[in-house]
């Protein structure tokens, strides 16, 4: 990373922490390369000193965005978290248009503070590639999918088969194929709010997909039943969240509608569920991270091990919530499947001793945070 003061436009590495230092009343500007296409943006401000502000654009006509002149912006009085969905038209404007397109960052130190020092991180995040259509060739292709945030993790190999519909689609109650569903990726359909049909707690997501890996699925798409914005599959009180052994997405309505229609064709729906392809944020030594969280979402990073015999420690504190911190060697963790963790009211810190049989060395360890029980906010410190 080279930057010159308010001159040089600094590449940023996807999910590497940069760390700079801006002056009272002037900018440091960075810019982050989208090769992706489908795509949500965080930028994270972790503030060491001082209070800087984050400026952003893809105006190529502008690569140095100022408080005068932005298309996004995060002001925050402390550490700033800029969010850009993948379906915000300015972003996807930019993609039609160019085939790499740029995200240009402004950090602005304010009039009134001494030398503002950061570290400033910025992620793309395909939204697409954790549910990919495989047949018939009609309709093959990635889909918009959230994972549930219970349950393993999405695996890093896609995890393919055949779809089959539950019987009833809904699967709240006893399911009348079983049979048919061993060793398939099952098609589920969210609700419906109808407390004779699907009454509580077998509405709840987890006690859904637990039946079908009853009866022997593999995997679970579910998809909504009504019109409108994907949503997170998070855990509730009195549910099965904690017996869930099988991954799954959940997809729109449109997409589910899709998948229905073509159940029946001869070569049949094949489908694939795999985790993001995009980078996990890389933690650093010494360098804290600022991030974000919602009610019983994960967020995950990495950190390589050094190769002498060193203790190895990754802490978390909260701004506000209560954050949990899960690690585990080489694959993400959940709640069911970690090598360390720390779940305690609060902070969480966990060590490693350098003699402990499962640490590694020079090897990854993937970092989960889990936002326990609502929206958190938070330092990882490594």
């Amino acid at each position: 990373l080279v930057s010159g003061a308010n001159q040089t436009v600094a590449v940023l590495e996807d999910g590497a922490p940069a760390r700079e230092e801006v002056s009272p009343g002037s900018y440091e500007y960075f810019k982050l390369y989208l090769s992706e296409k489908t795509v949500d943006v965080e930028v994270v401000l972790t503030v060491f000193s001082g209070n800087p502000d984050i400026y952003a654009t893809v105006d190529g006509a502008n690569p140095r965005p100022t408080r005068g002149n932005f298309q996004w912006s995060s002001e925050d009085a402390a550490s700033d978290v800029l969010l850009i969905d993948h379906r915000d038209e300015l972003l996807t404007g930019c993609q039609l248009e160019q085939d790499t397109c740029v995200l240009y960052i402004g950090v602005y130190g304010q009039d009134d503070e001494a030398v503002s020092s950061f570290s400033l991180l910025a992620s793309a995040y395909p939204v697409s590639s954790a549910f990919h259509v495989a047949l018939p060739t009609a309709i093959e292709g990635d889909y918009d999918a959230y994972p549930a945030d219970f349950g393993p993790a999405l695996p890093r190999s896609p995890l393919t088969g055949a779809l089959v519909q539950a019987e009833p689609k809904h699967a709240c109650s006893e399911l009348t194929n079983a049979a048919a569903l061993s060793g398939k990726i099952v098609l589920v359909q969210r609700g419906p709010r109808d407390d004779s049909a699907c009454p509580l707690p077998h509405a709840y997501f987890a006690n859904k997909i637990k039946r079908v890996q009853d009866a022997g699925a593999v995997g679970v798409v579910m998809a909504n039943n009504v019109e409108g914005s994907l949503v997170f599959m998070g855990a509730v009180s009195g549910d099965h969240a904690t017996l869930v052994e099988v991954p799954s997405v959940f997809v729109s309505k449109a997409t589910g509608d899709l998948l229905e229609r073509h159940l029946h064709d001869d070569a049949g729906v094949f489908v694939q569920l795999a985790s993001p392809s995009g980078r996990v944020p890389l933690l650093v030594d010494g360098e804290p991270q600022h991030g974000v969280s919602g009610h019983s979402q994960w967020r995950y990073y990495e950190l390589f091990t050094p190769p002498g015999a060193d203790d190895v420690t990754v802490s978390v504190t909260p701004d506000f919530g209560n954050p949990d911190l899960f690690v585990r060697v080489r694959d993400y963790p959940d709640t069911l499947r970690y090598t360390w963790s720390s779940e305690s009211e609060g902070g969480d810190t966990i060590h490693i001793a350098a003699d402990d049989p499962d640490l590694c060395r020079q090897c990854a360890l993937v970092v989960g945070v889990l936002g326990q029980a609502s929206d958190t906010s938070y330092t990882l410190t490594y």
